[in-house]
C-alpha cells in the first residue's frame, strides 16, 4: 500500500518534538512493507528558525516533502487558505515523483484533516484522519469549528489517540472515531533493576516542558507538602515557567531538595528515570502522555493526573491517578508511593509499557484500519 502521510512537519534536531508522533507513525507503517511518504508542511512563524522553501530526502525509510513557509499567528481562514494552496503545490509534485497514493492518512484535523479533504475531493482519494489535538480538550477555538467538521465529515475513518479526545470528537461533532494510541520509540528506555536506597534518599523524578499546563507548580507544592526531609525532586525539561518554577522551590523552602535539570536529550533523560523510584507529572490537560510510557518501559511506576490522556495508561498495577490542581492528594499519593514501592512489579510495567505501545503493536493497529479502508 501506498501511504501519504499529511503532516505539521518533521523532527529536526533543532525542534524534535515537531511532527514526532506522526513520523513514528510513519516509520512503522514503512516497517512492515507500505510505501510511505510525508507531506510535510509546517507554517510556524519567522520566530521558529528553520530552512525555508521545499527539502526532499528520505530517512528511515520514509521518502520526506517537507514545505516551510512563515505564517504564524493570522485569521484562521488564512492559514487554511495557505495550507491547502501549499498542499496543492507539494502534492503536484509528489504525485509526478512518486505516483498517486492509495490513502491519505492525515494528523490533526486543523489543518491537515482540513487540506487532506480537500485533495481528497480533488483526486479522489480516501482519507483517514488521526486526531491529536489537547485543544478538543482544553479552550477549543470555535472560530475554527467549520475546518473540524468539513475534514472530520469527509474523512472514511477518524482515529483518536485517547477514549477522552474520542469522546470530545462524537459529543462536539457527532462523528464516531476509533481509539488507537501513539507509537512511544521506546529504545531509550529500558527496564533496568532499581537499586536500594543509597543513604535512604527516595527520587522522584518529573520530565516535561515547563509550561503551566504540565502543572509542574502542584508537583512542587505538594513535594513540599510530603516535608519528608530523604526525598529529592528531580525536574527536567525546559520552557516560559521554568525562572517561576525555581523561584517557587526557594518560596516553599525546598530548593536544597529539588533539581532542575533543564532540557536533556532522550539518552540522558532515561538514566535519570532508572535511578529513580517514581515518576510524577501532573498535567492540566493532556490527550495521550509519552512519557508517562517511557518512564514505564524503565519499570518506574509513576503519578499521573485525570486530565484527558492518563486515565488510558495508568492502572493501579504500575501507579496511581490524582485530581487536576488537587496538592493535598498529589502530595498523598507520593507519601503511598514511598511505602507502596517495594509491591510494584516493575519488571512486568516495563514489558506491559512495550507491548501495548510499541512500533509493531500501533503500526499493526493502524494498517487493519488502512487495509479496510482500501477495500472499501
Amino acid at each position: 500500500m501506498y501511504i501519504l502521510e499529511l503532516t505539521r512537519g518533521f523532527p529536526f534536531p533543532e525542534n524534535p518534538m515537531l511532527g514526532c508522533f506522526e513520523f513514528d507513525q510513519a516509520k512503522a507503517l514503512a516497517s512492515i512493507g507500505n510505501k510511505v511518504v510525508m507531506l510535510s508542511l509546517d507554517l510556524r512563524s519567522i520566530l521558529r528558525k528553520r530552512k525555508y522553501g521545499l527539502q526532499v530526502f528520505e530517512q528511515n525509510g520514509v521518502k520526506v516533502y517537507n514545505y516551510a513557509f512563515p505564517v504564524g499567528n493570522v485569521p484562521n481562514f488564512i492559514i487554511a487558505f495557505l495550507s491547502v494552496f501549499f498542499a496543492k503545490k507539494i502534492y503536484k509534485k509528489i504525485l509526478k515523483n512518486e505516483g498517486k497514493p492509495d490513502i491519505l492518512h492525515a494528523h490533526f484535523c486543523f489543518l491537515q484533516g482540513y487540506f487532506g479533504a480537500k485533495l481528497k475531493e480533488k483526486y479522489n482519494i480516501p482519507l483517514v484522519i488521526t486526531e491529536h489535538s489537547s485543544e478538543l480538550i482544553h479552550d477549543f477555538d470555535e472560530s475554527r469549528t467549520k475546518y473540524f467538521i468539513y475534514g472530520y465529515s469527509k474523512a472514511n475513518r477518524v482515529i483518536a489517540v485517547g477514549t477522552a479526545l474520542q469522546r470530545n470528537i462524537k459529543e462536539r461533532f457527532g462523528i464516531d472515531s476509533i481509539v488507537v494510541p501513539n507509537i512511544v520509540s521506546l529504545d531509550e528506555f529500558s527496564y533496568r533493576e532499581k537499586t536500594n536506597l543509597v543513604d535512604g534518599i527516595f527520587p522522584y523524578i518529573a520530565v516535561g516542558s515547563a509550561i503551566y499546563r504540565k502543572g509542574f507548580d502542584v508537583v512542587l507544592k505538594a513535594f513540599a507538602k510530603l516535608n519528608e526531609p530523604k526525598s529529592r525532586l528531580i525536574i527536567v525539561g525546559d520552557g516560559a515557567e521554568r525562572e517561576k518554577l525555581e523561584l517557587l522551590a526557594k518560596k516553599l523552602g525546598i530548593h536544597n531538595q529539588v533539581d532542575f535539570k533543564g532540557l536533556l536529550p532522550r539518552e540522558e533523560i532515561s538514566p535519570l528515570i532508572q535511578q529513580s523510584k517514581v515518576f510524577i507529572l501532573t498535567s492540566r490537560y493532556e490527550t495521550f502522555g509519552i512519557v508517562y510510557i517511557e518512564a514505564m518501559a524503565t519499570g518506574t511506576p509513576v503519578i499521573a493526573t485525570r486530565c484527558g490522556g492518563p486515565e488510558d495508561i495508568v492502572t493501579s498495577e504500575n501507579g496511581i491517578l490524582v485530581n487536576v490542581d488537587d496538592v493535598d492528594e498529589t502530595a498523598n499519593a507520593m507519601r503511598k508511593m514511598m511505602v507502596k514501592y517495594t509491591k510494584y512489579d516493575k519488571k512486568m510495567i516495563s514489558e506491559n509499557a512495550i507491548k501495548l505501545y510499541s512500533q509493531e503493536t500501533i503500526g499493526n493497529q493502524i494498517q487493519s484500519i488502512l487495509n479496510k479502508i482500501k477495500l472499501i
